[in-house]
């Protein structure tokens, strides 16, 4: 599977709202899949990329996670677990997503539960969509290139 690009889009509007996009861009320069775009005050979103970016770029999913397609798709299938997990591993479970879940970077917006991290060596961005999976092998240098 072909690398695309996970790109951050934010606006140059005056104010502390801006218009900020979340994308997957093909290598010739191409929208793939719109993620997100919403008017949002992007500076807790920068702050989280700054504070995360080392665990974006080299944290694993936890090994308490179980083996699926995708981050997204793991994390899903752990909470869904029957017996339910142990206290412990939803400690551990909560800590990565808040490192690796947009929704945790802009909390209180109607976003989806986005997840970007390593997997399986590679980087990735993925999405539950109607109960099934959406990801893709990304670059981060878009992502990262927003937050200064």
């Amino acid at each position: 599977m072909k690398t695309a690009n996970l790109e951050l889009r934010i606006g140059n509007e005056s104010g502390a709202e801006k218009h900020i996009e979340l994308l997957v861009v093909e290598n010739e320069g191409r929208p793939a899949k719109v993620l997100f775009s919403i008017v949002w005050e992007d500076t807790e979103l920068r702050e989280w990329l700054s504070e995360n970016q080392k665990a974006i770029l080299n944290e694993e999913l936890p090994s308490i996670a179980p083996q699926a397609s995708c981050i997204a798709e793991s994390v899903a299938c752990f909470y869904d677990k029957e017996p339910d997990p142990a206290e412990v591993e939803f400690d551990v479970m909560h800590a990565y997503r808040t490192k690796h879940g947009f929704r945790f970077a802009m909390r209180g917006a109607n976003i989806p539960d986005i997840y970007v991290g390593s997997f399986r060596g590679n980087h990735q961005v993925s999405v539950m969509e109607n109960g099934r999976p959406f990801w893709s092998l990304v670059s981060l240098e878009g992502l990262f290139s927003r937050i200064v």
